[in-house]
């Protein structure tokens, strides 16, 4: 019979089973992955943030009966995570209101006693947070192992966001060379191409303009050797 696996190994092998299963869906996976760190740290609330300047909005989240809601807004100044974004690394307490952290916005807002939370990173730029906090405050100090736990879960939702936006990029530029391989209407004189806009008008654009803005081709205006030679002629 093999030993039983610490938490940490628990949740390491369910973050394995999670990160496989792509046919869930993204928003499952986290979904299941806030779930075990729920567990895993013992707190009530996990929260995956999106945060853009002083915008923090809930990508997804567990809470009892569910009161907080994907697409929840917040200042980042009313929210621990303000904090969290500025160590650039994990930042926990177990009882706020006996600590220098009773005077912030979020436990005047909020009233939540203990908190864990870390940045999720995204092509090495601060995207957003991932953290667990409860309404409870923490009969424990927070370990080496929890940090590691939370930074391991953030790591792995900073990655997937990559992927998805890489995925994202690639399929774009396909779209674009479809888009220039397709039989493109040119003007046999001036060499415009004639674009149909969505109202079903019609326009002519610069071939440099139309390619420019469909690619990340910037153009450099030479003279070929015929012309050269037809210009010096006349």
């Amino acid at each position: 019979m093999s030993d039983p696996l610490s938490p940490s190994e628990a949740l390491v092998r369910e973050l394995y089973r999670i990160s496989a299963d792509y046919a869930a869906g993204f928003e499952d996976q986290l979904d299941r992955l806030l779930r075990a760190g729920c567990e895993r740290l013992e707190l009530e609330l996990g929260i995956v943030a999106r945060v853009e300047e002083q915008d923090y909005t809930v990508l997804r989240a567990r809470s009892p009966e569910d009161a907080v809601a994907p697409g929840a807004k917040f200042r980042l100044s009313d929210t621990y995570c303000e904090a969290t974004l500025r160590a650039a690394g994990p930042v926990g307490f177990e009882c706020a209101g006996e600590s220098e952290w009773h005077t912030h916005p979020a436990y005047a807002a909020f009233k939540l006693e203990s908190y864990l939370g870390t940045p999720i990173r995204v092509a090495d730029r601060a995207w957003g947070t991932l953290n667990f906090s409860s309404f409870a405050s923490r009969p424990r100090k927070w370990a080496p192992r929890d940090l590691d736990s939370i930074q391991l879960m953030a790591a792995w939702i900073g990655a997937e966001l990559q992927r998805q936006q890489i995925e994202q990029e690639l399929r774009a530029a396909l779209a674009q060379v479809k888009t220039l391989e397709g039989l493109l209407p040119i003007c046999a004189a001036c060499k415009k191409i004639r674009e149909q806009g969505e109202d079903g008008s019609t326009a002519w654009t610069q071939v440099e303009t139309y390619v420019t803005r469909r690619t990340h081709a910037v153009f450099s205006h030479g003279m070929c050797p015929d012309c050269a030679e037809e210009w010096l002629a006349t």
